[in-house]
């Protein structure tokens, strides 16, 4: 059994704008460990190209049949418009 971790790093210019950082915990399994984005750099899509290349990373990966996240809300808002 081979199990993988992966590191992003987003940088613009000598800044970090974004990070990801997963692991697996055994071939069907992987979580996530940490994903973030500058507050800078919310809202500029930059958050969503790195998540859109760990999905294509783990839809490539045959043996990957969930992905696990924990979700911080301390720090979520959404607002709804109305």
């Amino acid at each position: 059994m081979k199990l993988f971790k992966s590191k992003k790093v987003v940088a613009v210019g000598n800044v970090i704008a974004a990070f990801s950082m997963w692991q697996s915990k055994d071939e069907r399994n992987v979580k996530l460990q940490t994903f973030i984005v500058g507050s800078s750099y919310r809202g500029t899509a930059i958050g969503q190209h790195l998540l859109y290349h760990e999905l294509r990373t783990w839809a490539l990966t045959p043996t990957v049949e969930r992905v696990h996240v924990t979700v911080d809300g301390s720090e979520f808002r959404y607002r709804f418009d109305s």
